[in-house]
């Protein structure tokens, strides 16, 4: 990943945004706080990543070129 890259979590990837390890420099991080409530997660969220909404979650995918995604 390069420094114009960022990551957004969904489902029940969010819980990596409650991981101490989920310290990744230099990107920008995104967690879904909808996924992340459903999983009563929401206090739990290590600094660093940005929670957004469905309405932000599109503005993201429109914002870059490309998006991955991985089931």
């Amino acid at each position: 990943m390069a420094e114009q890259d960022a990551v957004l979590l969904t489902e029940d990837a969010v819980m990596l945004a409650t991981s101490e390890q989920a310290e990744l420099p230099d990107l920008k991080l995104y967690v879904l706080e909808e996924d992340l409530i459903a999983r009563g997660l929401q206090d739990q969220i290590v600094d660093g990543w940005q929670l957004v909404d469905y309405p932000q979650f599109v503005e993201l995918t429109l914002s870059f070129d490309k998006s991955v995604s991985w089931l």
